[in-house]
């Protein structure tokens, strides 16, 4: 069902195989809400998007009974959310069992099936969080035994402790799941604290074996997809190519920009470069359209270049380059590097096609540098060839280090 193509430390290009169709991750899954679609389904389509993912629950209340790839013009994999999303964001449960909305998933013909789990919220106690793990994992047993044969996400939560996540991937990796999802904590996301997002995402990963892929749910911003990418995770889901059109914010690689306060600046679509000045007339739906057409431009561009990063063992390089556009990534991905050594290096190729990119104090700390000096002091005597480190790149800029 998914196989690995290309590698570069913990990031992997993969093929996800479901009937006659086909999906390369590492890939973003717009969100499509079913029935207020700013951004026509014709659009995405110019993109060579093969996945979206769209709300079950809301089509529910709809009391829509179609198929769902009729009812949105969509030919590739369709992924449904259960309703978890509305249950966190408006704190109250939702009048549907979580046998009703899997057995209606099926029904409409879901390709990618998710149970009604619980993302804990960040104000829980640790025995919420517990009590809300554990009928997460019952609820997945039952969508397992419903499923047929549809693809279905194993969800990994805990809140934001972290031996909790740990105990949800140690059940999870034992259940006949498709797919590995790991619930991200959308407080840290709005504060940019990306070092305990990926903190709380990265401990259970490290438990999954590497033959499913991994969804990240939630995480579509352009500073942490390839940080994110990096570290071995495979498919993300957004709405925020929207929400932030709506806010009038804009997705750029270097982070996200008010509409308004911007000036000399050119919105870039797949087909066509507006300068900003040349939209501002324009009457407030179509200026949300195009901006956000822009924001899912600027995340597709994000992951094909942490394709091609992973095709040509950049990766690295590209990380490293990608932290010095923010400050809070900048720290995230030190810590990252710091904590996380042992298993990023044991995922590094020992070759690569090229040389590596300098990316100041960070270079110290990535694995294939930190690597092969650690396997130099193994070899030989430092001291008999000290001198080289002044003449070989790329230690001749780490000759100091201990």
């Amino acid at each position: 069902m998914f196989e690995i193509k290309y590698r570069d430390g913990a990031g992997r290009i993969g093929i996800i195989k479901y009937k006659n169709k086909k999906l390369e991750t590492p890939t973003l899954l717009p969100v499509i809400n079913p029935y207020k679609n700013i951004l026509p389904i014709d659009i995405i389509k110019k993109y060579k998007i093969d996945a979206i993912i769209t709300n079950a629950y809301i089509l529910y209340r709809k009391k829509f009974e179609g198929n769902i790839h009729k009812f949105l013009n969509f030919d590739g994999i369709i992924e449904t959310d259960s309703g978890s999303y509305q249950m966190l964001h408006y704190k109250k449960d939702l009048e549907i069992t979580n046998r009703e909305i899997i057995e209606y998933q099926i029904k409409i013909n879901s390709d990618i099936l998710n149970v009604l789990d619980i993302p804990t919220d960040i104000d829980k106690s640790k025995e919420e969080a517990e009590k809300e793990l554990n009928i997460t994992i019952e609820r997945i047993k039952e969508g397992i035994e419903l499923k047929g044969d549809k693809l279905i996400n194993g969800a990994i939560q805990g809140g934001v402790y972290i031996d909790l996540r740990r105990k949800a991937a140690e059940y999870v990796k034992n259940l006949n799941v498709d797919i590995f999802a790991i619930g991200t904590i959308v407080p840290y996301m709005i504060k940019y604290n990306f070092y305990k997002l990926l903190e709380l995402t990265i401990e259970p990963k490290l438990l999954l074996p590497f033959n499913k892929p991994i969804h990240l749910f939630g995480m579509g911003h352009t500073l942490i997809i390839p940080l994110s990418i990096y570290l071995g995770f495979d498919i993300f889901d957004s709405a925020s190519y929207v929400l932030f059109a709506k806010d009038k914010r804009i997705l750029t690689p270097y982070g996200t920009f008010r509409y308004d306060e911007i000036r000399n600046f050119y919105i870039e679509t797949k087909n066509k470069i507006y300068h900003i000045e040349e939209i501002k007339d324009y009457n407030n739906e179509e200026l949300i359209r195009i901006l956000a057409e822009h924001n899912l431009y600027n995340l597709i561009k994000e992951i094909e270049i942490a394709k091609d990063a992973i095709k040509n063992e950049y990766l690295t390089d590209l990380i490293l380059i990608k932290a010095h556009t923010h400050y809070s990534l900048y720290k995230a991905t030190k810590l990252i590097l710091g904590k996380y050594y042992n298993y990023l290096k044991s995922l590094e190729p020992i070759r690569k096609r090229s040389g590596i990119f300098y990316g100041g104090e960070l270079n110290e700390i990535r694995a294939d540098v930190k690597r092969a000096l650690e396997r130099i002091n193994e070899r030989v005597d430092k001291k008999d060839i000290e001198d080289l480190f002044d003449y070989i790149y790329p230690f001749n800029s780490f000759k100091n280090v201990k």
